[in-house]
């Protein structure tokens, strides 16, 4: 097998199992009771005993748009200024965005082609 091939997953232990994510694939990773989900394109949802402050560590193309969610940058399809939400591919699922987190993620932005 060709390793430049294989995109490097994140393992993360949930109780007792190993969970092993692709985080090209994840949505955004969001609050759930005392740990968090991951939601996935294909609309798989994992639960995971994780805080999103353990996780965001382990997510380099991930943005903590607000207490509750993490958002892969690649997924964002709308950020409204005026409104202060963000919008993940196609309208399907909109976040607040924290009024602390607007310039951070401005700036994270910045790094896409216009």
């Amino acid at each position: 097998m060709d390793s430049s091939v294989v995109k490097p997953k994140i393992k993360i232990s949930n109780g007792d199992s190993i969970h092993l994510l692709d985080p090209d694939s994840i949505l955004f990773f969001r609050t759930e009771g005392q740990g968090c989900t991951a939601l996935y394109q294909s609309g798989r949802e994992i639960a995971l005993n994780l805080k999103l402050d353990m996780l965001e560590k382990k997510v380099s193309s991930f943005f903590r748009i607000n207490a509750d969610c993490l958002v892969n940058l690649f997924y964002l399809s709308d950020v409204s200024l005026a409104d202060k939400t963000c919008v993940v591919i196609g309208n399907q699922y909109s976040f607040p965005i924290d009024p602390d987190k607007k310039q951070v993620l401005l700036e994270a932005l910045s790094n896409f082609s216009d």
